[in-house]
C-alpha cells in the first residue's frame, strides 16, 4: 500500500495510530514543496517566453557570449564585424531584460537546467534502444 501510494506521489506515508502535530508537519511539508516547485515552472516559463523572442543570430551570439568567447572571436567565427556582435549582444540583452554578463549567464544555465531532463531521457531511450537491438 505504502509503495503504491508513493509510486502515484505521494511524499510521504503516515502510519496508524499518528499524532496531529505528525499529520501538520507532513502536510506544511507538502505545501513548501508544492510551492517550490510551482515557482521553479513558472521561472521556466518565463525563461523560455524571453528566449523565444531572440532571432536565430541572436541565440548564436548569447550562447557563445555566455560560454565566455569574447566579441572579436565571435564576429570571425560567423563573419560579421564586431560591431554588429555588439548590436546583436546588445539586443538580445534588452530582449532578456538583463543588464550584465553575470545575468546571462546565468540566464543560459537556467537554460540548460529547463532542456537538461529532456536530453536525459533521449539519452537514455537511445541506450535502451542499442541494448534492445543488442540482443537481437
Amino acid at each position: 500500500m505504502a509503495v503504491e501510494a508513493m509510486r502515484q506521489g505521494a511524499l510521504d506515508f503516515i502510519r496508524k495510530p499518528f499524532r496531529e502535530q505528525d499529520l501538520l508537519e507532513r502536510i506544511n511539508q507538502a505545501l513548501l514543496i508544492a510551492s517550490s516547485r510551482h515557482k521553479q515552472q513558472w521561472i521556466a516559463v518565463e525563461l523560455k517566453s524571453k528566449l523565444g523572442l531572440l532571432s536565430d543570430r541572436e541565440r548564436q551570439i548569447f550562447s557563445r557570449v555566455a560560454n565566455g568567447d569574447m566579441n572579436k572571436v565571435i564576429a570571425a567565427d560567423l563573419g560579421i564585424s564586431e560591431r554588429t556582435v555588439e548590436v546583436h549582444r546588445s539586443q538580445l540583452m534588452k530582449k532578456l531584460k538583463i543588464k550584465t554578463l553575470a545575468q546571462l549567464v546565468r540566464c543560459k544555465l537556467q537554460e540548460e537546467q529547463l532542456y537538461l531532463p529532456a536530453y536525459l531521457n533521449a539519452r537514455q531511450g537511445i541506450n535502451n534502444l542499442v541494448t534492445i537491438q543488442g540482443l537481437n
